[in-house]
């Protein structure tokens, strides 16, 4: 079952900004690495810090299935709960950029510059042909 939808998990910050997208949830979803996620992380309120909503971004999982947090974001974060998150529990909640049915629809109403023109070509060439 590919990820068709959000999943949220628990996981602790490992230095240099990184999480771990855990084993079994990876096999599950079928994800791979260099998938482009879009991510939600906020601290675990039984940390005993300020709760503050979720900072989103986007990442791509690396082989090792770890994602990356910007450092902005990290910065955003230690700012509001005005404490170091390494070792930190948190509220991961990862989905795909687009499902995969907007995506179908998309791609088929929407044609391409390069056939647009094309178009356009053929329409201007049958117009001089009747001059």
């Amino acid at each position: 079952m590919p990820l068709t939808e959000s999943v949220n998990f628990r996981t602790k910050l490992q230095r240099r900004n990184r999480i771990v997208v855990p084993r079994k949830l990876r096999w599950r979803c079928k994800l791979e690495a260099g998938e482009l996620l879009e991510v939600y992380v906020g601290v675990d309120e039984s940390e005993g810090l300020r709760y503050f909503m979720d900072e989103r971004f986007f990442a791509k999982m690396g082989k090792d299935g770890r994602l990356f947090i910007p450092k902005l974001t990290m910065e955003v974060m230690e700012k509001k709960t005005r404490a170091d998150l390494v070792g930190r529990i948190l509220d991961v909640t990862i989905s795909p950029t687009r499902k995969p049915k907007e995506a179908a629809s998309s791609s088929r109403t929407e044609s391409k510059p390069a056939d647009r023109i094309a178009d356009l070509l053929k329409k201007l060439g049958s117009a001089r042909k009747d001059i």
